[in-house]
């Protein structure tokens, strides 16, 4: 393997046969390269900016071991530091208790957050587990506006604001996206 040499026309295959090799100063090169559009794409995902700062941070280092500890090439970077951005996301989901109530509730059982609720217990409901699950897997325009509305609470206008989206088609996204999850919610079978 050739030494490497800190400039930045290294392709990006180049770059990984480099961090392959554990060269950390490669890896700075390929980070340079998208750092700026993961912030940009997850950026209004989070509630601030430390957050998103975190978890693009989070996103780099997982990619780095991907490369260096697993000795894996990944095809399309951009798509890959998303998804575990995501991850990330939903990592806090899990943790947010009052979140998951108020999800649980207006998906699966089509009720506002002030409408009464039955009993509850998020630690042992399995169809939370399904809900999250669901909501990773949902196309991006809808699971984008499903995490802005139910993990950090916003409301349709910021939605629209962050997405740089029309409010009616705000609207239109969410009520597509909590009738999708709803539907992949119900097939899964309770365990026994």
């Amino acid at each position: 393997m050739p030494t490497f040499k800190r400039k930045n026309n290294y392709t990006e295959k180049q770059l990984q046969a480099f961090c392959r090799e554990k060269v950390t100063e490669a890896f700075d090169v390929l980070a340079a390269r998208y750092v700026n559009k993961l912030l940009t794409s997850i950026r209004f995902l989070f509630p601030d900016e430390q957050q998103a700062e975190d978890a693009a941070m989070i996103s780099l280092q997982k990619c780095y071991l991907q490369m260096s500890e697993k000795q894996e090439e990944i095809g399309n970077i951009p798509a890959w530091l998303y998804r575990v951005a995501m991850n990330v996301m939903l990592d806090f989901f899990v943790k947010n208790k009052q979140r998951q109530r108020d999800v649980y509730y207006e998906i699966i059982e089509d009720k506002l957050p002030d409408e009464p609720r039955g009993p509850f217990d998020v630690e042992k409901d399995w169809q939370l587990n399904v809900l999250t699950f669901e909501i990773s897997r949902l196309k991006r325009e809808h699971k984008d506006v499903i995490v802005q509305q139910f993990v950090y609470g916003k409301r349709a206008q910021e939605i629209a604001d962050n997405l740089g989206l029309p409010v009616e088609k705000v609207y239109i996204l969410l009520k597509a996206a909590k009738k999708k999850l709803k539907e992949n919610c119900i097939k899964h079978e309770p365990p026994k």
